[in-house]
Parts: C-alpha cells; sequence; structure tokens
C-alpha cells in the first residue's frame, strides 16, 4: 500500500490541535486521518514550517541541459533518419555513456516524433517560376470557363502496404522542412 497525501487544510487542522492540547490519536480519530499523517504534519511544520508538500527527488536526468541542446543540433539534417547515428555522436561528446532508448526518450521530451517523410516533388527555380507563369496567366478565367476543362494525372495504386517509407524525427513545426520531406522527381 502506497501513502496517501492529505491536504494543507488538514495539516493546519491537524497542528491547530497538537497546539491546543489535543494528543495525537485524538486529533486522528476526529478528522479521521491516520495518527502516522497527524504526527508526520506536526514534524514537517515544526521542521520546515510549512503546511505544503516538500519537493521530492528523483533520478537525475542523464542528459545535462546543455547536452540535451547539443542533441537538439544533432537531430537536424542527416541524423535525422535514426537515433542510431545520433547516439555515437552524442557519447563521443560527454563524458556519461547514454542509450538509445534514453535518446529516444529525450527526443520525445523535446518535443520531436519519429514520423514518415512526407513526400514533396522537388521543384528547382524553373518548375517554380514556370508554376507562377500558369497561374498568372489562367487566373482571370470565370467559374464557367473552368467547368470545360478537365485535369488528369498519373497515380500509382499499391495493393501491399509500402515498406520503403523514410521516417525522420521532427517536431510539428518540421513538417515541411526541406530535410525532412522526401523529395521525388517531377519527371522534367
Amino acid at each position: 500500500m502506497g501513502k496517501k497525501s492529505i491536504g494543507e487544510y488538514k495539516r493546519a487542522q491537524t497542528v491547530t490541535l497538537y497546539d491546543a492540547g489535543f494528543t495525537i490519536s485524538g486529533i486522528a480519530r476526529q478528522l479521521n486521518i491516520s495518527w502516522t499523517c497527524v504526527k508526520n504534519a506536526i514534524i514537517r511544520y515544526r521542521d520546515h514550517g510549512t503546511f505544503k508538500d516538500l519537493p521530492r527527488t528523483g533520478r537525475p536526468l542523464k542528459l545535462m541541459p546543455r547536452t540535451a541542446h547539443y542533441l537538439k543540433c544533432l537531430a537536424h539534417g542527416q541524423n535525422r533518419t535514426n537515433v542510431n547515428i545520433i547516439t555515437p555522436k552524442l557519447n563521443d561528446l560527454s563524458i556519461i555513456r547514454v542509450s538509445s532508448r534514453t535518446v529516444r526518450r529525450h527526443l520525445h521530451k523535446m518535443g520531436y516524433t519519429y514520423s514518415v517523410q512526407i513526400k514533396k516533388p522537388f521543384l528547382k527555380k524553373i518548375h517554380k517560376m514556370k508554376r507562377i507563369a500558369w497561374c498568372k496567366k489562367f487566373r482571370c478565367y470565370t467559374i464557367e470557363d473552368w467547368r470545360r476543362i478537365i485535369f488528369s494525372d498519373e497515380s500509382t495504386y499499391y495493393v501491399l502496404k509500402r515498406r520503403n517509407k523514410m521516417m525522420v524525427w521532427r517536431t510539428k513545426d518540421e513538417k515541411l522542412a526541406s530535410d525532412c520531406i522526401e523529395k521525388i522527381s517531377t519527371g522534367d
């Protein structure tokens, strides 16, 4: 069974009743809490002068803020694809050795997800200029003009799931960053 914490108000009541001369077991019966909680509340107030929960310690983080910043820098460019590439580079920098699982956990804490690269056509400057020229040429078309036009495109359909998806570590804001996109040929 774990310890159940009582609120600050109950602790204040406990200390007040104790100062008024009540016994620990009498306070426990009156407030309907265990005598251990009463005793701990009194000791906490005597030692620390507060009714609030004390800060709890835990296992310290393996990565210090500076190392975490370096990890964030490593999770860009060519390193985005695999934690097994990032981990040795991070271990070369720091004194403390970390596992790839620790690197994954810290990347998740920093807001990174391991996501599929978005496929976008690779557009050269000339492709962009041609697209803008096409838009300017047809910007005066009415709805009736567009109803007479049919657009068609070649598409590939896969019966089975594709296995060649490229995965990258990225944040939500980096969804369309150049190193998070899988560039496909436009056929020009």
